[in-house]
């Protein structure tokens, strides 16, 4: 995919490449596609299909109430799944700028074929402070980021502490006054924790999915653009006479070639 990327993107035209917009597409696709991932989360999902199917039963035998605590608990993952989703569509636009100008001012610095060219224009300081300034750019980004993330991540976690609380006092209780037995509490207490996890694991790979939805936006719009690009250049006239002449104006000279056809 990554060569397919490639492949589309040389054939997009120079004024296009090095629009600021479409580069920062460019990045987005180029860092977003992980297919990886979407195998991960299949199989994932599948995984955890049949793990609930076998677990189920077991649940249910024990209490009906257990089931409805870990819906919610789920429905709380689902909405703040949604909110993640939103944020990662809201910073991604702002990160790429800075993560491209970051690749750049690296580059510039470390490769050995710009070195000279640094050292004879005295450009040592100018880039680094360039460089300080954009790390410090991706920092304030990622810690505002990050603290939006952690706000919404918090209801999941406050959702699974008070669920767990209410399946250990419900076996508790259980074994305190009604008589069950701890093969039968540790049993159920496993069940209902790999029930949980494997809910929570189908959510979060569905929302890995749909998150690759919105990656894949950005490899499509670079490949998109690319063949309207190579459409409209095909309708062009390219139709060259046989006999070409190239000037070449060299002060007062005057250079005339003849070039054969099948030389282009």
């Amino acid at each position: 995919m990554q060569m397919l990327l490639g492949q589309y993107v040389m054939q997009m035209p120079y004024d296009m490449v090095e629009c600021p917009k479409v580069r920062d597409f460019i990045e987005m696709a180029k860092n977003g596609m992980n297919f990886f991932q979407l195998i991960d989360s299949l199989v994932n999902i599948i995984s955890a299909v049949i793990t609930i199917v076998g677990l189920i039963a077991i649940i249910i035998t024990f209490h009906p109430v257990i089931l409805v605590f870990i819906i919610l608990v789920a429905a709380t993952k689902i909405v703040t799944d949604a909110k993640s989703r939103r944020l990662t569509e809201k910073w991604k636009g702002l990160y790429t700028p800075a993560i491209r100008k970051n690749s750049y001012l690296y580059t510039l610095m470390r490769s050995p074929n710009f070195s000279k060219e640094i050292r004879t224009n005295d450009l040592k300081d100018w880039c680094y402070s360039k460089c300080d300034d954009n790390i410090q750019e991706i920092y304030d980004l990622e810690f505002e980021n990050n603290k939006e993330l952690q706000k919404n991540d918090i209801w999941p976690v406050v959702a699974t502490i008070l669920q767990e609380a209410a399946v250990y006092i419900m076996l508790g209780y259980q074994v305190l006054f009604k008589g069950m037995l701890i093969g039968d509490f540790s049993m159920y207490l496993t069940s209902i924790s790999s029930f949980s996890n494997s809910l929570s694991n189908i959510i979060s790979s569905v929302s890995q999915l749909l998150k690759s939805g919105i990656l894949a936006r950005d490899f499509r719009y670079c490949i998109e653009t690319a063949e309207k690009n190579l459409k409209s250049a095909q309708q062009l006239d390219t139709h060259i006479d046989k006999k070409t002449s190239i000037i070449l104006r060299l002060n007062m000279f005057i250079l005339s070639i003849q070039i054969p056809r099948t030389l282009y």
